[in-house]
């Protein structure tokens, strides 16, 4: 059967003119240092969109201002480009996919071509307030080595907020799950911080210690952990969203010996979240 060209046409004018993102990818070869090329294709449909001067959201959420050159009908990232290179350590061959919001930003992620995954140490940049999470550094300038945190939760299934999976998606590396109301703890990090004791814990945020959040805690019989009462309340005065990762630390006992985990929350997309006082 041969292509519906009319329906192609209709199609590739549909998502050029009508859809709010588009997006490429790259991959690094020779001479990225410096400048790196947009296909052609996508520099002439979105030749009225694009920006001289646009923002790249790399997978930290934070950005870089880099400038777009035209060079004849080829368009390239310029100046500004070598920082957002310098400062995410790309190799040559490395895959970049590009997504263009319709006005003057670009998200970026990152995959490593050895294993076709994304590259993980780019959610956690250095210089950014996040980078707690692996740990402070000393005197010198030296990352010290920080005990293990922890577990990883990894908002995922959008099934899930439709009330359509009752365990959540688990986690490969730390076998926590979520449904929309509760967290599960794999019972290897139960076993080496919580008592058969504790009912209840403190969630706290790392960024802001002065708001807490008081969280039921159920033990299995497998000693896995479930975050249960006032989780729902966490995750919506918080904002978290699919995708969104929290890291979880010990962070100690309150004044009245509850058990106290502070929060690292990394968000997929930035964006201001009003909340509301924490629930004590």
């Amino acid at each position: 059967m041969e292509p519906n060209k009319h329906g192609q046409k209709w199609q590739e004018d549909v998502y050029w003119n009508c859809f709010k993102r588009q997006g490429f990818f790259a991959s690094l070869s020779g001479g990225f240092h410096e400048q790196l090329a947009i296909p052609k294709k996508f520099a002439f449909k979105l030749r009225n969109k694009l920006p001289e001067t646009a923002t790249l959201k790399g997978p930290s959420g934070l950005t870089w201002s880099v400038e777009l050159t035209r060079n004849g009908d080829a368009l390239f990232f310029t100046n500004g480009w070598a920082e957002f290179v310098k400062d995410h350590s790309l190799e040559e061959n490395d895959l970049l996919i590009f997504r263009f919001n319709g006005e003057s930003s670009f998200n970026v992620w990152v995959y490593d071509p050895s294993n076709g995954t994304e590259k993980e140490a780019l959610y956690f940049p250095a210089g950014s307030s996040s980078r707690d999470a692996a740990g402070p550094s000393d005197a010198q300038g030296q990352s010290k080595r920080k005990e293990k945190a922890n577990f990883v939760v990894v908002k995922t299934s959008s099934e899930e907020d439709e009330g359509n999976a009752s365990h959540g998606e688990k986690s490969e590396n730390e076998e926590s799950y979520k449904t929309p109301e509760k967290l599960g703890i794999s019972s290897h990090w139960v076993k080496k911080h919580l008592s058969s004791e504790v009912r209840d814990v403190i969630l706290r945020l790392k960024d802001n210690k002065e708001e807490t959040w008081t969280v039921g805690l159920y033990l299995e019989e497998s000693h896995r952990g479930l975050l249960t009462r006032n989780w729902k309340n966490f995750v919506v005065e918080n904002g978290l969203e699919e995708d969104d990762v929290c890291v979880f630390n010990p962070g100690g006992r309150s004044h009245d010996q509850k058990f106290i985990i502070d929060v690292s929350i990394f968000r997929v997309v930035e964006k201001e979240v009003a909340r509301q006082p924490g629930v004590n």
